[in-house]
């Protein structure tokens, strides 16, 4: 069953918990044909509740609205509230289609609604579910960068699980398929696999990236980054033409607290890109350069990063923040000094950003070539 793994906190945990960019309330000129005066209060106390993420105390304030009002906005509601707690995506489900049977008057209420179903069918496992319903919700609501970007997640998804199905002693098979299940947050049932293949095939540089992907997927403590580390060098020792070794190595250099072995990497990895670099490696430099002060250096490489990529949002804000920070020595970009994994320091809160930051080198799909 892991194929439900971190699908929810990947893409979807913003969306369906709080429900910033699909709140659906029901509008004011309905209310007092929807909700009789008597639950008025309650049901604006859910709301709030659920706004302010606090779903198990809306979910009774829900409820009681709906004991009364068989609506399918009350039901979309306490199905948001379910879906933000742990382990209730089947009865939020269940709210969620019967909210849809009962029909709402709006086309692109229908796809917010749909939207949530496919979300929770995802949480579930059920990819084809999922697929189906997440392209009901684009057919109802229109064009929408949201459900766009959960459809693309269920469809790659879905193709790493058969990719991580995959039997067989065909090496580059078994290769594919220690890939798919790193991806997929099964990192430890890739680890023999690759152990295996480099058994067999010391010098497989593929399968040593891979490795060092698996153990930044086991988590990024300084135990696993060295490891990854590890088998990250002898990649790039045989393979130093694959940019994608260099930038994830210089990722993991980078969050060890190496930020001049982690320039070193970019560097190299951009070296080795057809045009010489692509906006991810270019961010990851900047990143590394902002922890050595270097903000004159680091505001080249986001605007480097921004060329590549007109209009990204992560390279226009750093580009902004580091050309403030070479015209004012007092201003500095980050909100608090940078220390690696390895220091006793850092708190939970440094650690987790600095892991997320790593594991967004990862990016959500493995490469055509490993």
């Amino acid at each position: 069953m892991e194929t439900r793994f971190r699908y929810a906190v990947a893409v979807l945990a913003g969306a369906v918990a709080a429900g910033v960019a699909l709140l659906l309330l029901i509008p004011r000129e309905e209310l007092a044909a929807v909700v009789p005066p008597e639950d008025r209060p309650t049901w604006r106390e859910g709301i709030s509740l659920l706004q302010e993420g606090r779903a198990a105390e809306a979910e009774p304030k829900l409820r009681q609205v709906l004991s009364r009002t068989d609506h399918p906005t009350v039901r979309y509601q306490l199905a948001r509230a379910l879906a933000a707690q742990p382990k209730r995506e089947e009865e939020a489900l269940r709210e969620i289609q019967a909210a849809i049977r009962l029909g709402f008057r709006e086309e692109k209420t229908l796809g917010r609604a749909e939207f949530l179903a496919g979300n929770l069918f995802a949480r579930l496992g059920d990819w084809p579910a999922a697929e189906r319903q997440l392209k009901s919700a684009l057919a109802h609501y229109g064009p929408d960068a949201e459900i766009e970007g959960a459809l693309r997640q269920v469809e790659r998804t879905r193709a790493l699980g058969e990719k991580a199905a995959l039997v067989g002693d065909d090496p580059a098979q078994r290769l594919r398929r220690a890939q798919a299940l790193a991806y997929l947050d099964r990192p430890a049932e890739a680890l023999p696999i690759l152990q295996e293949i480099l058994a067999r095939d010391p010098k497989n540089a593929s399968a040593l990236r891979t490795l060092g992907f698996a153990r930044v997927r086991m988590g990024a403590s300084p135990e696993n980054l060295r490891e990854a580390l590890n088998a990250l060098d002898r990649a790039c020792k045989l393979d130093p033409g694959n940019a994608r070794g260099h930038l994830f190595r210089g990722g993991v250099l980078d969050a060890l607290g190496r930020f001049e072995e982690a320039v070193v990497a970019f560097s190299l990895g951009i070296e080795s890109q057809p045009g010489k670099g692509d906006e991810t490696i270019f961010l990851a430099r900047g990143f590394a350069r902002i922890h050595q002060g270097r903000f004159r250096e680091a505001r080249d490489d986001f605007a480097a990063a921004f060329r590549l990529s007109p209009g990204h949002p992560v390279a226009q804000e750093w580009l902004a923040k580091t050309d403030r920070a070479v015209r004012d020595a007092s201003y500095r970009p980050m909100d608090s000094e940078w220390i690696p994994f390895d220091d006793s320091k850092a708190s939970q809160e440094q650690r987790r950003k600095a892991e997320e930051r790593l594991k967004g080198l990862l990016g959500d799909e493995p490469p055509a070539n490993p």
